[in-house]
């Protein structure tokens, strides 16, 4: 069941602070999506009206270290935002494997957006929840290259920056579920981030069982290194 959308425009003076936020074309959002513009319709115009708005940049460790698999009887779901400029846009990624290795399954979409990478890395952790879920996955470790997102996720309080309502949607998501929310090097996010790229021409697209080819090489390294 979906809701009927509507287009969402938050614009503040002077004219360079506008922000706009929509879907992909063609692509009907559930209620949860709406959700998610809703909540960050209002938390902006707060923003907007108490204090200048700023853009939270991501923290990541660049270093490049080895895939590690996920422990028996758990998944392993590696996520990434990607930035496009022509029109504003992000696309989401996520790739899932078992705990040999194997791939399981992978998702991209894209949502017009302005870019915020913060915003656009917790959205991506988000869509990768809701994914896995759909899935009925039971026992599932989220991998983020953005170390600020991971670290809002795990604490106890409540956020009150421009992310703050989708880490408390994701929290509510995986009350009562065995998700863990973990920090990876970008060199071990690479799947995710190829996927994440692809939604600029496939969005929506899905795959089960066998890996789409621009990751096999980077899936079977992984497993080598």
């Amino acid at each position: 069941m979906h809701c009927e959308f509507s287009i969402f425009c938050v614009e503040v003076c002077p004219r360079k602070h506008a922000t706009f936020l929509r879907p992909a074309r063609n692509w009907m959002p559930s209620c949860e999506y709406r959700f998610i513009y809703g909540c960050i319709y209002v938390e902006m115009i707060l923003l907007h009206i108490f204090k200048p708005s700023t853009y939270h940049w991501c923290e990541s460790n660049n270093f490049v270290s080895k895939w590690t698999p996920p422990p028996d009887g758990w998944m392993m779901a590696h996520v990434d935002a990607a930035i496009f400029n022509d029109p504003p846009s992000i696309g989401m990624g996520v790739v899932i494997r078992d705990h040999f290795g194997k791939f399981i399954s992978a998702s991209c979409q894209k949502m017009y957006i302005a870019a915020d990478p913060e915003l656009d890395e917790a959205i991506a952790v988000r869509y990768a929840v809701v994914y896995a879920k759909d899935m009925n996955l039971q026992h599932v470790i989220v991998a983020s290259d953005c170390l600020n997102v991971v670290r809002k996720i795990k604490a106890p309080e409540m956020d009150r920056s421009l992310v703050g309502p989708i880490i408390r949607d994701i929290k509510n998501l995986v009350t009562g579920t065995s998700f863990v929310f973990i920090h990876v090097p970008r060199g071990c996010n690479e799947a995710a981030h190829v996927i994440a790229r692809l939604a600029h021409q496939s969005a929506g697209s899905m795959w089960s069982n066998d890996a789409p080819e621009p990751i096999q090489t980077i899936l079977c390294n992984d497993l080598l290194n």
